[in-house]
């Protein structure tokens, strides 16, 4: 049969509906009118998550997906919020994480502090110094970042030199 060519009875198949459809399933949350999660329990999904809770298990917990989760612990209450978070809930997510990181702050100090001259010739200063640098790596994403929009950014293209006719080797032919 050529391209493009097709019998009557083919054509009228194509034309049918389809003898059954996709099933719709109604999600219960998100936009509109639907239920949507309070701030105290987006706050509270917020504090578990970033305390160590997995988010598989926050997931199932709460019937909400993992990407809400990530967007709870970064302070904004959907993934499309990300770069304009919710201040309330971003207050609550950085005192959580400053607490963290006062706690690391801590056990740095002890950690440092026990990094003796005696330790370190023993073989346990390796251990010791392998959890300063591991709450040094705590405090450091714990701590909040500061923006500053007084920053430019300043970039300075530079064209390709040109060359001249003295540039090039000459052949007398």
């Amino acid at each position: 049969m050529p391209l493009g060519i097709i019998s009557e009875e083919e054509f009228l198949n194509e034309l049918a509906p389809p003898k059954e459809l996709p099933k719709v399933v109604h999600i219960e949350r998100g936009r509109g009118s639907v239920k949507e999660v309070p701030q105290s329990i987006r706050a509270f999904i917020a504090g578990e998550s970033l305390n160590g809770a997995r988010a598989q298990e926050l997931s199932k917990a709460f019937n909400i997906s993992e990407s809400s989760i990530s967007a709870y612990k970064n302070g904004a209450t959907s993934t499309a919020s990300y770069n304009k978070p919710d201040e309330n809930l971003k207050a609550n997510v950085d005192s959580i994480k400053e607490q963290i990181s006062d706690s690391a702050q801590n056990k740095l100090r002890i950690a440092l502090n026990a990094l003796t001259k005696d330790k370190m010739q023993e073989s346990s200063a390796r251990e010791l110094s392998g959890v300063a640098k591991d709450m040094a790596v705590i405090v450091e994403k714990m701590t909040p970042k500061t923006s500053n929009d007084d920053v430019q950014v300043v970039l300075h293209l530079h064209g390709p030199k040109m060359k001249r006719v003295e540039d090039y080797e000459v052949i007398d032919v």
